[in-house]
């Protein structure tokens, strides 16, 4: 029992508090304190946590997010002695950090229990990543590069309200799937409009539409920030700079073996 008494005096005392109290002012007193934790913790985040801070004469939480557990391929709970774990290591080190970033914040819901394996893991890999979001970049700023003297005038303000509502509501899978709907609609135009055909005969109209296609890009760019970090600075980047991909942005792999 003590040792939880140690361990949830940390939400404060990181904010500096009790001696330092600046950071703990702004984002505990004033800011809006939200928890997160699994299922297994339910008792001692939401009663005895707020118990001490009450006792303490302090603010509670104002809100308490109770995540899922992270299950294995097989639907139980990943247990070394069941032998259902997947090792994230392996995985970062075949398809990259950003893509198990883009795996646990889509696919891994935040409040019910989501499987994980490697299977999944590579299928979700090469449809949204290689076949999705890489692809799309090669194919538009290819034709960007190609007809386009330089970038378009790009918005700062051109993030969509359904994908900022997702976040404030604590659901970063619903914003992925926002984001993917913006790739696969996006991938869809240029194939139902087929801008690399229209500048045979009508160049004017086809750089119209290639630099709206790229404007809707380099949005998506932006949407990727919180998700693919490193991803989302590699496709302002390349829009900025009016240059397709040197390589692509996924390569496309074989099953990781395990």
């Amino acid at each position: 029992m003590y040792v939880w008494f140690d361990a949830l005096t940390n939400y404060i005392t990181t904010l500096g508090w009790p001696e330092n109290t600046e950071q703990f002012e702004k984002f505990w007193m004033h800011g809006n304190p939200v928890q997160y934790c699994g299922q297994d913790n339910l008792r001692q985040q939401s009663a005895m946590w707020q118990a001490m801070l009450l006792a303490a004469d302090l603010p509670t939480s104002h809100q308490i997010h109770i995540n899922g557990f992270i299950m294995g391929s097989d639907g139980r709970k990943m247990s070394k002695s069941i032998g259902n774990v997947v090792d994230p290591v392996p995985l970062v080190e075949y398809y990259g950090s950003e893509s198990l970033r883009n795996f646990l914040l889509h696919y891994i819901h935040p409040y019910d229990g989501s499987p994980i394996g490697y299977d999944s893991f590579h299928n979700r890999y090469t449809a949204d990543l290689v076949n999705g979001i890489g692809n799309l970049t090669s194919r538009l700023l290819t034709l960007s590069e190609k007809y386009l003297d330089e970038c378009p005038e790009l918005p700062e303000h051109s993030l969509p309200t359904d994908w900022m509502q997702a976040f404030e509501s604590y659901r970063p899978d619903i914003a992925c799937d926002i984001i993917m709907k913006w790739v696969a609609d996006l991938d869809g135009d240029i194939t139902k409009t087929e801008p690399f055909k229209m500048v045979k005969f009508n160049l004017d109209e086809a750089k119209q539409l290639i630099r709206e296609y790229v404007i809707r890009l380099y949005t998506i760019g932006r949407m990727l920030n919180p998700i693919m970090p490193e991803t989302s600075a590699k496709i302002k980047a390349l829009v900025k700079a009016n240059k397709k991909p040197e390589t692509p942005l996924f390569p496309r792999l074989e099953i990781m073996s395990n």
